[in-house]
């Protein structure tokens, strides 16, 4: 019996070490800011933009080092336990390891994918805003922010899963919370317009 749970637990550490994402190039991204403006007058608004990229890029880089630390490694332990009290199955255990890594992925995937799209908004409103207006056009920097958002919010449910799971990962989750939060709220400052971009074959039907 003995042998068979630490067989058992030898699989569930196994599984666990496949449960950080890939991070090739992932402190690598490029955090350059560079528009093509030549109108001094909108150097402000340039500058204030810019800082959004960079808190976009540094939650960014601490969600890439959160994972790369392997914290929940600590946290998953706990099947263990419930193992040697009968609590739970293996195969209870794989399925609950597949959610955590559903989750994982997540995280990973929209922490890169956030960066890039309020960079793409950013410099896509200082180029090309008065254009767009000038043509009676939906503005591209509206479409990237809707975006950003709509991955903000996802992560956000993502980062509160865990912390519900995990108890005693809260304190890590919620300073991710709080710094998305904040980040949604400026862009949508930034980019008021931007939840009422339609996205062809997302947000209505296709005739």
């Amino acid at each position: 019996m003995i042998t068979d749970k630490l067989k058992a637990l030898s699989e569930i550490l196994e599984h666990s070490s496949q449960l950080v994402p890939q991070l090739n190039d992932v402190f690598f991204m490029d955090r350059s800011f560079s528009p093509e403006i030549n109108e001094k007058s909108y150097s402000d608004n340039v500058w204030r933009k810019k800082s959004l990229v960079e808190l976009a890029h540094d939650y960014q880089n601490l969600a890439a080092n959160w994972l790369h630390e392997r914290k929940v490694d600590e946290s998953i332990k706990i099947f263990s336990e419930k193992l040697d009290l009968n609590l739970i199955t293996i195969d209870e255990i794989a399925l609950e390891l597949d959610v955590l890594q559903e989750w994982l992925d997540e995280i990973d995937h929209f922490m890169m994918l956030i960066p890039v799209k309020i960079k793409r908004a950013v410099t896509s409103s200082c180029k090309q805003e008065r254009w767009e207006l000038e043509n009676g056009l939906p503005k591209d920097c509206d479409g990237s922010a809707k975006i950003t958002v709509l991955a903000i919010d996802r992560s956000i449910e993502v980062w509160e899963k865990l912390m519900a799971y995990f108890p005693q990962l809260e304190d890590d989750c919620l300073d991710f919370l709080v710094r998305l939060q904040h980040l949604k709220e400026l862009t949508l400052k930034e980019f008021p317009n931007a939840m009422r971009f339609i996205r062809p074959g997302f947000d209505q039907s296709l005739d």
